[in-house]
């Protein structure tokens, strides 16, 4: 008998460099891909602040993944070249995982369309809330409201989540707590999703590292090969890993395009998250 998967399902974490919550921050959306301007778990560890458990309590890939092996994740879409864009990535043979909110696949028809017609290329569709909330931060919403966020999604990418496959949840910013964890195992609507999902790259500048979302901010206003590169060096450094990408962005499907050939050259390969063994449920 399959044991059921509840949020903050008990695998061991990895260890990670510096929290970084402003991923998948306000910014994200202000760039449009077109328009480009340039069973559950006992809490873990000693602290219950939303900062703690969102560093402890997250899952990723570091520690369960081989060596040069990827896990691309996209959030905040689908926009309008999101399926061109997930073509694209089935032609290069890299299965990834998108991340959707509701409220961009409820925005248009092409939208509504996409999660299906990604699914179909391969690819694995998840859940990353409805409307992306970030002030108030996931973990201050009102129980009812985290349980509408991911339950609203749902509805949406439901029939579109790969036969077999775990239904995976990354919060808006990575936002985590208890009281997240309580909601959201306690509502029939949300109960059978595994997460909180984080990252191992991709969240961060520090260190001459990158994040998308920043690169194209006013502060950096890097090109994609600029930013691209300080993937790589993050990647190089950590070997393995979840990487966090945002699709809506054009800066970062160019971005991709130009570090894919590198990273095939250098050997690596790509999965999406329920090819990961260590995310997989127990029997």
């Amino acid at each position: 008998m399959s044991k059921r998967w509840s949020l903050a399902a008990p695998l061991a974490l990895a260890a990670v460099a510096a929290l970084s919550v402003a991923a998948c921050s306000a910014e994200a959306p202000t760039d449009p891909v077109g328009e480009d301007p340039g069973a559950e778990l006992d809490v873990v560890g000693e602290s219950n602040s939303e900062e703690a458990l969102t560093e402890k309590n997250n899952l990723r890939g570091v520690d369960k993944m081989a060596d040069k092996q990827l896990a691309l994740t996209f959030d905040d879409g689908p926009r309008a070249s999101s399926v061109e864009f997930a073509q694209w990535l089935k032609d290069q043979g890299i299965p990834s995982t998108f991340f959707m909110t509701g409220n961009a696949i409820a925005a248009s028809e092409p939208q509504r369309a996409a999660p299906g017609k990604i699914a179909a290329m391969g690819h694995l569709i998840a859940n990353h809330t409805y409307t992306h909330p970030i002030t108030p931060s996931f973990a201050r919403l009102a129980p009812s409201q985290m349980v509408d966020e991911i339950g609203k999604t749902d509805v949406l990418i439901a029939p579109h989540v790969a036969s077999g496959a775990p239904f995976f949840v990354r919060t808006s910013g990575g936002s985590w707590s208890t009281g997240v964890q309580t909601a959201l195992n306690g509502s029939d609507r949300t109960k059978k999703y595994v997460g909180n999902i984080y990252w191992d790259i991709g969240g961060d500048m520090a260190g001459g590292f990158g994040a998308d979302w920043a690169c194209w901010g006013a502060k950096y206003k890097l090109s994609p090969e600029a930013c691209g590169d300080r993937y790589m060096a993050e990647i190089k450094a950590k070997k393995k890993g979840i990487v966090l990408l945002h699709d809506i962005h054009a800066k970062t499907q160019l971005m991709v395009k130009y570090l894919v050939p590198k990273l095939k050259a250098e050997g690596y390969t790509f999965v999406r998250l329920d090819q990961i063994q260590g995310l997989r449920p127990t029997q």
